[in-house]
């Protein structure tokens, strides 16, 4: 299995640095590196002792291999329902508002509402749909701790300024993957789910937050992305 996933990477960064993909290239060059660096990681649960000892434990062992837990048959609240309805439709609303942008309100000098404003907009009126029609409640839905990460607005700020200073663009396009930075604090939804859905307890947080099982492979997909890109770009421009 490894092996055909390796020559499915090998083909999209053969054809993403061939006819100009640079995202594709990059993407799968930081695909086969991960890949690699995650392939022997760890060992396998059966020689785990951390692993075996968390058997040993009943209430342990049930919660792993136990439990079947599932949605079939029991009845969803009509206000939940609901709450899927208004959501669906805002995500109808932002794909027809993007595949037919005469649709987006225009300015005098001509130009259209940006999507990302559609977005928000949308997105909003949709939120507070959900608490008016379904009774949702707000205070659940920000009772979390929030850690803003922002890369995008890193960019967006960065970015011209780094121009301005004379630094070539294809250079900053090459550069461009170093800015992601998602997975190097453990908040993202993502993360979260993933260390839940894994009942083994091998997917983990760590006692100091940095050392997570996502820091490993976030770092080696961010650093040879950014080197796959840059010399992709340089190649192309």
């Amino acid at each position: 299995m490894f092996l055909i996933q390796l020559m499915i990477v090998l083909l999209a960064l053969y054809v993403g640095s061939r006819y100009g993909s640079l995202a594709l290239g990059a993407i799968s060059g930081t695909g086969l590196a991960a890949s690699a660096c995650s392939y022997k990681r760890g060992l396998d649960l059966g020689k785990d002792p951390a692993f075996q000892a968390r058997l040993k434990d009943p209430e342990m062992y049930e919660y792993m291999y136990g439990s079947t837990a599932t949605s079939l048959g029991k009845e969803i609240s009509a206000s939940a329902k609901r709450a899927v309805y208004i959501f669906l439709a805002s995500i109808a609303v932002i794909v027809l508002f993007a595949s037919c942008q005469r649709l987006l309100p225009s300015y005098e000098d001509g130009s259209r509402l940006k999507m990302n404003i559609v977005i928000q907009i949308v997105m909003l009126t949709a939120a507070a749909l959900m608490v008016i029609v379904s009774k949702a409640s707000p205070k659940k839905a920000v009772a979390v701790s929030v850690l803003i990460n922002s890369q995008g607005a890193v960019v967006v700020a960065m970015l011209p300024l780094a121009y301005s200073l004379g630094i070539p663009g294809p250079v900053l396009l090459g550069v461009l993957p170093s800015a992601y930075g998602y997975f190097f604090i453990p908040n993202y939804p993502s993360d979260i789910a993933t260390v839940n859905f894994d009942r083994s307890g091998t997917t983990v947080i760590g006692k100091y937050l940095l050392n997570h099982s996502f820091m490993m492979p976030g770092l080696v997909s961010v650093a040879v992305s950014t080197i796959v890109a840059s010399i992709i770009s340089s190649l192309i421009f």
